[in-house]
């Protein structure tokens, strides 16, 4: 049985082994089977990452019975790329969005930080972001339609109450949960500033800060 509890972005109480009907006091070690090895992210994109990530508070219970999350180490990544995540700040959100379409246009064309690279495809591309709210919804249907007008590419927004299947060959917009267990060559996060709620309890601005690791793992 394998989970990182770091993505633990839903709100749960501890979970015992004994509880889900399974004896198995005592520890075994993950490294033994490189189940601790990393082989989505980038040294550099999980070192960042790591930052947000859950900590084990009790690694001194021998007892075995609760499921922990364990520290993610950027050491056993195994890969480096050299590219380390960028960090823009923008003063409103029509400078954020336009700079969403340059950093996709560069991505398409085989540029990244004023280096050249492998082009990306479409579908290698995803834009993610936290919430929204009905105002914010019509933003990011503009988004998509701006990204298929100025780049010539289909974009397709999936919103947090959308089901359905997205076709394969676009660039996808969505929301961090609705990403969990999807992985792309790069990710552009958009409205971090969401990040903690405001007025939030200690359990939820622990929640979010989960949540901004999966956004941040997503990332080849």
């Amino acid at each position: 049985i394998v989970a990182d509890g770091s993505q633990s972005i839903y709100q749960r109480s501890k979970v015992t082994w004994s509880r889900l009907g399974i004896k198995a006091r005592g520890r075994t070690s993950s490294v033994r089977f490189d189940l601790d090895q990393n082989y989505r992210n980038s040294t550099e994109i999980l070192t960042l990452a790591e930052t947000f990530a859950t900590r084990t508070e009790s690694l001194d219970d021998t007892s075995g019975d609760w499921i922990e999350s364990v520290r993610v180490d950027p050491r056993r990544c195994v890969r480096s790329t050299g590219a380390k995540p960028l960090f823009f700040r923008e003063a409103n959100r029509d400078g954020e969005l336009d700079r969403v379409i340059e950093l996709v246009g560069d991505l398409l064309a085989g540029r990244w930080q004023g280096q050249a690279c492998a082009p990306l495809a479409p579908s290698e591309i995803g834009i993610l972001y936290p919430r929204s709210t009905d105002a914010e919804k019509k933003v990011l249907r503009g988004l998509s339609a701006r990204i298929g007008q100025e780049l010539g590419i289909e974009a397709e927004w999936f919103g947090a109450t959308d089901s359905g299947i997205m076709k394969s060959a676009s660039l996808k917009i969505q929301t961090v949960h609705s990403s969990k267990g999807l992985q792309f060559r790069a990710v552009i996060l958009i409205w971090a500033d969401q990040l903690p709620k405001e007025r939030s309890t200690w359990e939820q601005e622990a929640r979010d800060r989960r949540l901004l690791y999966v956004a941040m793992t997503r990332a080849e």
